[in-house]
Parts: structure tokens; sequence; C-alpha cells
């Protein structure tokens, strides 16, 4: 998707998984329960998109902007997150834990 721009794309679900989205302006889409599986999302932003159900395992979310973005129920496992806007961002518990932990936190009950 290198080049393209998406910011007037109406997407309903679907597998991006394995693709690039470097640096891509997605502010604000509809990005509901879309497979992103190994994506790059380096750098993009993502603020005020819902992204609820969204599937990011093993993406690159490095310096992402995810500001204000609705991120309950998606899948954030093993994802890189360095330097990312999480400002606003709404997430339910359970992925509050899995990201405390993924910065070395210990969660105790």
């Amino acid at each position: 998707f290198e080049g393209a721009d998406l910011r007037a794309v109406k997407v309903e679900g679907g597998d991006w998984s394995f693709s690039s989205f470097r640096m891509q302006e997605m502010q604000g889409l509809n990005l509901e329960g879309v497979k992103f599986v190994e994506a790059d999302l380096y750098s993009a932003n993502l603020s005020g998109a819902n992204l609820r159900n969204a599937d990011f395992s093993r993406s690159s979310m490095a310096q992402a902007n995810l500001m204000n973005a609705d991120l309950k129920g998606a899948i954030l496992e093993a994802i890189g997150l360095e330097h990312a806007n999480w400002k606003g961002a709404k997430i339910d518990v359970g992925q509050a834990i899995l990201l405390a932990q993924s910065f070395g936190a210990k969660v105790e009950g």
C-alpha cells in the first residue's frame, strides 16, 4: 500500500496480513475486525480509528499514532510498540495487563 491514499477507503473486514502500511494516513478509518497479522504499521497514523476486534498479532506498530483509537477486543500479542502514541486510546482490562507485561511489569492480583 506504499504511496496509496487510504483516507477515504471504506473497509468491511478482510485480511491485510503481511502488508506494509508504513507512514500511512489512516486516521478515523473503521478497521473493525480487520486482520493485520505481521503487518508493518511503522509510523502509521491510526488516530481516532475504530480498531475493535482487529488482529495485530506480531505486527510492528513502532512510532504509530494510536491517539483516541478504539482498540477494545483487538489482539495485541507480540506487537512492536516502540515510541507509539497511546494518548486517549481505548483498551480493555486484558489489553492493559498485556501491555504492562510487554514493558516488563509484573502484574499481581
